[in-house]
């Protein structure tokens, strides 16, 4: 009967202890609405001041071609003097620590020979929760800044 009462006890403390770790073990929040809409008006802020070290801060670590991407970026960003974008939440998915986003956008640009465009598309960004923030990991379809 001891032996029963023992091996109760130790499961039941195996048990409580698992519970008392299972917080810990997610040091991000809940990505929410509120979070992606934060991330999205970031980005257009930053994008829109061409502002690359910011811009860096954004991108996780394992962003794909993140050298390429931002070689890219300041080639952009030193060939024209004007930047507008509007990015507009359509979905999004959670699912752990990553949220896929699909949204469409609208850019205005004046480059540097006074030459205005404007174009529009639709992406899905992949976002990954971090212990500072949502970061952006890759992006499909139309890339809203090239």
């Amino acid at each position: 009967m001891k032996i029963k009462k023992g091996i109760i006890l130790l499961l039941i403390s195996l048990f409580l202890m698992g519970m008392a770790e299972a917080p810990s073990k997610t040091s991000v929040g809940k990505i929410d609405k509120i979070s992606v809409e934060a991330i999205l008006s970031q980005i257009e802020s930053v994008y829109e001041r061409e502002d690359i070290p910011s811009f860096r801060e954004l991108l996780d670590k394992n962003f794909e071609n993140y050298l390429s991407f931002v070689s890219q970026l300041e080639s952009y960003f030193s060939a024209v003097k004007f930047l507008n974008l509007y990015l507009v939440l359509d979905t999004y998915l959670e699912d752990k620590d990553k949220a896929l986003v699909r949204l469409h956008w609208f850019k205005k640009s004046i480059n540097n020979s006074g030459v205005f465009s404007k174009s529009a598309g639709s992406s899905v960004f992949a976002f990954r929760n971090t212990p500072t923030g949502l970061k952006l990991l890759y992006i499909r379809e139309d890339n809203p800044f090239f």
